[in-house]
């Protein structure tokens, strides 16, 4: 995925929904709901605003979150992009 940058599928349409710190996500496109931690959530409200490299937008969740991007925060943004990816809800839109 390095070097590829990442933006939410065109025509995808998502709705949110948040509870005391917990996030859901509805993929209208596909009708399935999805429930999402606090990085997870930002980094999809990210790539919502901004098409982003992998790294580009492990920064800018660290970032959102007041953290440090280490080794084991980056493959989580790694993990999360394959896995919107096989949903349909990101693409490549660079390579």
């Amino acid at each position: 995925m390095q070097g590829t940058i990442w933006g939410i599928a065109e025509g995808t349409r998502l709705r949110w929904a948040e509870w005391e710190g917990e996030f859901v996500l509805f993929h209208e496109n596909s009708a399935n709901t999805h429930q999402l931690n606090l990085v997870a959530a930002t980094a999809v409200k990210l790539l919502v605003t901004e098409s982003e490299s992998s790294e580009s937008l492990a920064r800018k969740t660290a970032s959102e979150l007041a953290r440090d991007v280490d080794v084991v925060f980056q493959d989580d943004i790694d993990e999360l992009l394959s896995l919107l990816k096989s949903l349909g809800i990101i693409r490549a839109v660079q390579s």
